[in-house]
């Protein structure tokens, strides 16, 4: 009877383990499948208007916004003004965050997304005061020309607030998208300068180094103005850096001692490709560089 009641025990416990353990589980199915779901109704809601009619406020005449198969837009406007709003408000629909971030790197403002992780890299380059200088840049703008930046400003605005909610990566970083400035064009300029240029001006200060210890011919050698591959489009071109034919006292001439090496060896150039005239279909050839750019 004793060993009877014991598996009966025993039985009952392992019937409340499993019930327990699949009640765990149906639980973190609806779970994931709650939260996959609320995620993705976040995401989807984020995603730009592709088909139907918009009515943007400050548009002159009727402007069409088309895409190919690829969702490459293609912009047809009566005068540049209105192309520039559609254009703000493409970029902002698909790109805003992107944008937000081109301009809070170049006016050193990071950390005001991403908190203290950011704020040594905010340092470095608050020393340029490229938003002053983007301010200021602006208020000089010709009148068409300021007529057209905030008539992109105004679609860039109004792309973002037609979003159904923000941006997915302002959920993941429980922040609220601040809305575009006609300085922020230009910050996004300077923000793509820091990425061709040294933001703490290294070159030039190693340029200024090597123009005052060596003679003109020599720093004239290391520092040309240009070579054979500046080809410039009215078919002029430098001519060749010729190598100086007395070397500087105290320069060896031995090539270990003038070896130094590089900091950072990964340092990759521009992508760049060409396409011979036979497979085009004009017959021509085609040639690009620095697509991203």
């Amino acid at each position: 009877m004793y060993s009877n009641n014991a598996k009966n025990k025993a039985t009952n416990i392992m019937i409340n383990i499993k019930f327990i353990l699949k009640s765990i589980a149906i639980l973190l199915v609806f779970v994931i499948a709650t939260g996959s779901a609320w995620l993705y109704s976040r995401i989807n809601s984020a995603l730009p208007q592709l088909d139907g009619k918009a009515t943007l406020f400050g548009l002159e005449e009727t402007t069409i916004v088309e895409r190919d198969e690829n969702g490459i837009a293609t912009i047809k406007a009566k005068n540049r003004n209105d192309a520039a709003m559609a254009l703000g408000f493409v970029h902002a629909q698909e790109r805003f965050f992107q944008m937000d971030l081109l301009r809070r790197n170049s006016a050193g403002e990071l950390s005001s997304l991403f908190g203290e992780i950011a704020i040594n890299r905010d340092k470095e380059i608050r020393i340029h005061r490229f938003r002053e200088r983007a301010r200021a840049m602006v208020a000089k703008l010709a009148p068409t020309e300021i007529a057209m930046l905030k008539a992109y400003t105004r679609g860039v605005n109004q792309g973002l607030s037609r979003l159904n909610v923000s941006p997915f990566e302002y959920n993941l970083l429980r922040q609220t998208p601040v809305e575009w400035r006609e300085e922020d064009t230009v910050l996004a300029v300077y923000s793509m300068y820091l990425d061709l240029q040294y933001a703490d001006g290294s070159r030039e200060l190693s340029l200024d180094v090597m123009n005052k210890a060596l003679p003109p011919e020599w720093f004239a050698f290391f520092n040309p103005k240009g070579s054979r591959w500046d080809a410039a489009i009215d078919g002029t071109s430098y001519a060749p850096s010729q190598l100086p034919n007395v070397v500087p006292e105290g320069l060896s001439t031995h090539s270990s001692s003038a070896y130094v090496p590089l900091e950072n060896p990964d340092f990759y150039g521009s992508n760049n490709w060409a396409v011979a005239g036979e497979i085009s279909s004009t017959g021509s050839a085609i040639v690009a560089n620095d697509m991203h750019l």
